[in-house]
């Protein structure tokens, strides 16, 4: 028996190399299954690869989208936007500016005029009195004095305290990239979650629209005796089927489409259209 042996190939013209890999990553968390509805037999998916291929198909004919679709880099930003942690960078620089400054003007010269004063209501005599001397001790005290300091060398302590700030910076600034990824990954979840209920919907109603069609032949064949009673009712009982998951994808997609909208602050209603992220991947180098 002759084998053939195939090279792999590199997957940059492949036109669904794009999506596999949020497809991929999104399959994994959530469990997703594409319905398959057969009249007269199950289908089975032969491998992973068969069903991430029909995911990428159903998502490339989502390309003729409306004008008020949701992308995600519209999430990310209006999610960014809805949380005060993106804020939070810039006033970690103003803070740590104003840190730095107070640090310099702490080595500039300083002067200092410091003054006292105080009244007594009584004071103390001599008992006794010197001849042509006229003894006469004021009720008012008046002390005043000017100090004036400089820094001439702080062994360092001053630069030393400056990068500590910066470093608190650096901290504070990583902290919130963190944050804002965490952010990105509960966008990600929603928004694929929805995304690929969006584009399932889409696959039944075409499937719902040809059963419906096929039914239609099957009456008109049973009206002529050539066909029987019997495959109009599987026809109906399949539609049945599909017209039940149809709404429960909706469901599952309004529960999704709702808890988007809180991340991003804005409302997206069922009859919101979700675009398909044009992502750039290649599969082998």
């Amino acid at each position: 028996m002759q084998r053939t042996a195939y090279a792999p190939q590199r997957m940059d013209n492949f036109p669904f190399a794009g999506i596999i890999p949020p497809l991929v990553a999104f399959l994994g968390q959530t469990g997703y299954c594409l319905p398959i509805f057969a009249a007269e037999s199950k289908m089975i998916m032969k491998s992973t690869i068969q069903t991430i291929l029909v995911y990428a198909l159903l998502l490339m004919g989502s390309n003729a989208i409306t004008q008020n679709s949701t992308t995600l880099q519209d999430c990310y930003r209006l999610a960014e936007a809805n949380t005060a942690i993106a804020q939070n960078p810039q006033l970690f620089e103003k803070i740590t500016e104003l840190k730095l400054e107070n640090i310099d003007a702490s080595r500039l010269p300083t002067v200092q005029w410091n003054a006292k004063a105080t009244w007594q209501n009584e004071v103390f005599g001599l008992p006794f009195s010197f001849p042509g001397v006229d003894v006469n001790i004021p009720k008012y005290n008046v002390l005043t004095n000017l100090d004036a300091n400089y820094v001439a060398l702080d062994g360092g302590f001053s630069e030393a305290k400056k990068t500590v700030e910066k470093a608190k910076l650096a901290i504070d600034n990583q902290s919130v990239a963190v944050e804002l990824n965490k952010l990105r990954e509960q966008v990600d979840k929603f928004f694929f979650g929805a995304l690929l209920l969006q584009e399932q919907s889409r696959s039944l109603d075409v499937t719902l629209k040809d059963l419906q069609a096929k039914t239609a032949q099957v009456e008109a064949a049973v009206k002529h005796g050539v066909a029987l009673e019997s495959e109009v009712l599987k026809l109906q009982v399949e539609q049945l089927k599909v017209q039940s998951k149809i709404e429960e994808i909706g469901s599952d997609r309004r529960a999704l489409l709702s808890v988007l909208s809180s991340l991003i602050g804005q409302k997206l209603d069922e009859n919101a259209v979700l675009e398909v992220p044009n992502f750039q991947f290649s599969i082998f180098n």
